[in-house]
Formats: structure tokens, C-alpha cells, sequence
């Protein structure tokens, strides 16, 4: 005599929605990051520090935004010194202002240039 085998249980589709990404974080990506301007035929090449401040929730996508807006400036990015995740209420009175033009605007930049060798 036969016996039929139990079928396996089935599970039950979740109905819960994924969480959305929290686009409204108080936050901020900041980077700073080492870039070289190509010398024009009557200048010197030079360097530059470049603070970056992008309102973006995903890291890697804010890394991607600062360097392209630095090559519209026509700087090469080179290395990437610092990269952090930082709130409102970390900020120095000095450096706040870019951080609500950042919030605001979406990126805010500061060029702090030096010349490259002789």
C-alpha cells in the first residue's frame, strides 16, 4: 500500500514594503581630495585641495558627483584623502556655511590651490 508523501509546505509571499532610502538625513558627504590642473602654455601647472561637500545619500555616487564637478573645473582627481559621513551639528562655525550651501545647492567646493614644482 502506497502512501502519499505530504507536499511541502508553501511560504507565504511577505507583504511588508521595503524600506524606502532615507533621502532627508540631516548629513552630509565630505570628502577632500588631491587634484593637478594641466599647465596652460603660459602658466605653471598647480595642485590643489578640494573640499567637498555633496548632498547625495548613496557614498559612492557623491564620490562620482564631486569628481566630475572637479574635472569641470579642469583639475585631474588624483587621491582621495578623507571621505566621511558628517551631520550638521559636527560642523565648525568656519565651514557651516558650505554646509547649508551644500543642503541648499546639492554640492558646495573649495579650491585651496598651490603652485607645482618650477
Amino acid at each position: 500500500m502506497r502512501t502519499k508523501a505530504a507536499a511541502p509546505a508553501r511560504k507565504r509571499a511577505s507583504t511588508r514594503k521595503p524600506k524606502p532610502i532615507e533621502a532627508s538625513r540631516p548629513g552630509l558627504h565630505y570628502f577632500v581630495i588631491y587634484s593637478v590642473k594641466a599647465a596652460a602654455p603660459s602658466r605653471r601647472r598647480e595642485g590643489a585641495y578640494v573640499c567637498c561637500w555633496i548632498d547625495f545619500p548613496i557614498q559612492d555616487g557623491a564620490l562620482h558627483l564631486a569628481k566630475f564637478y572637479i574635472r569641470q573645473a579642469g583639475y585631474r582627481p588624483r587621491t582621495v584623502q578623507e571621505r566621511t559621513w558628517i551631520e550638521p551639528w559636527e560642523q565648525s562655525p568656519k565651514v557651516a556655511k558650505y554646509f547649508r550651501e551644500a543642503k541648499e545647492d546639492g554640492a558646495s567646493f573649495v579650491f585651496e590651490r598651490y603652485p607645482l614644482g618650477s
